[in-house]
């Protein structure tokens, strides 16, 4: 089914109503099936007053062997704000059209990648608060077991660092970077620009 889709070359298509619906029809494909059932039952606990998004079905799926793991979803993942209802870089916001950049600097296979969040639910507000990092990891031992292929983790932002020491004491390989939005951008240029150097070095000993 994927070998048969034409995959993005520009940012931010999720802009388009007719793109968001045909991901969607790939929620069910075989590389999905758990981690939509995952997010699923991530909403069915987390309740109707915060919106949990999915993952996105041209990423890896449960054959990905790279976990970037960003720090809260905003709110161009609700549909409720117009947004496409998926954890993607092809959402239409300067942080995942400075992921898709970055991922194709990189040279990183889309196949290979997934990209979560630490903190997995938009609660209408940018602040970290209600769904903590510790809550967060206890969701993510539920979501790892999903995960057979996977190499590394990679941390990306302060919030999602503070999951570092737990992911490592259960074994896992971690790595680390500044996050991609704007705020970092303009806050941090020289170490926003260091992102891609960060990715690539992450994933370069598992490249092949």
């Amino acid at each position: 089914m994927l070998n048969e889709l034409i995959f993005p070359t520009e940012p931010k298509s999720l802009r388009q109503e007719s793109n968001i619906l045909a991901r969607k029809t790939l929620l069910t494909a075989p590389h999905m099936l758990s981690l939509t059932a995952y997010a699923e039952s991530l909403r069915e606990r987390l309740g109707s007053n915060v919106f949990v998004p999915d993952f996105d079905p041209l990423d890896g799926g449960s054959n990905a062997e790279f976990l970037f793991l960003f720090e809260k979803p905003g709110p161009k993942t609700d549909y409720r704000n117009g947004g496409s209802g998926f954890i993607s870089r092809d959402n239409n916001d300067e942080t995942a059209n400075s992921v898709f950049d970055f991922m194709g600097q990189i040279g990183l296979e889309r196949s290979r990648t997934l990209l979560w969040n630490t903190i997995p639910a938009w609660d209408d507000s940018r602040a970290f608060k209600g769904f903590h990092v510790r809550d967060g990891i206890k969701l993510l031992d539920e979501l790892l077991p999903l995960l057979p292929e996977l190499k590394t983790i990679i941390l990306v932002g302060r919030q999602a660092q503070k999951a570092r020491r737990e992911l490592e004491y259960r074994g896992f390989d971690v790595a680390q970077s500044d996050h991609p939005s704007p705020l970092v951008k303009a806050r941090y240029r020289q170490r926003w620009e260091q992102i891609p150097a960060a990715w690539k070095n992450a994933t370069s000993a598992n490249k092949k």
